[in-house]
């Protein structure tokens, strides 16, 4: 039985060791992990769904509005708040201009802001700092 099992473990092992090298090969690093009928590969993010003219532009609004950024990475539902985008004419524009951005946005909205636990960790961070 314990050869069996390490049969099946090195044939495991030799499998992941070669997908790791075609992988690599390919300019892609790939890791897999076998846990018991379930396996998870790991692999780079594929960024050929994602607008990056979109992100630029929502990038730029962001630098020139902080507050607009941090109320929607506080809450990314206010993109879809017709008072809360009308306060901001610049995201009123950038909507109609990018049509699909607030379903985009709501899709992943980490592609757009960092998530608001950052905030929060960078501003006690900063404040220590300040108190140094």
């Amino acid at each position: 039985m314990k050869r069996f099992a390490f049969v099946v473990a090195v044939i495991v092992f030799s499998g992941a060791m070669l997908s790791n090298a075609w992988a690599q090969e390919n300019g892609q690093k790939t890791y897999t992990v076998q846990n018991g009928n379930t396996t998870i590969v790991f692999e780079p993010a594929n960024g050929q769904d994602l607008n990056l003219n979109e992100l630029r532009a929502f990038s730029q609004l962001a630098n020139d509005d902080p507050a607009m950024d941090r109320a929607l990475a506080k809450d990314p539902v206010l993109i879809k708040n017709e008072a809360f985008v009308g306060k901001h004419p610049a995201l009123q524009q950038f909507l109609s201009q990018n049509p699909r951005a607030q379903e985009d946005f709501l899709a992943d909205p980490g592609n757009f802001v960092v998530p608001a636990s950052k905030w929060a960790k960078a501003a006690k961070r900063a404040k220590a700092r300040a108190e140094m």
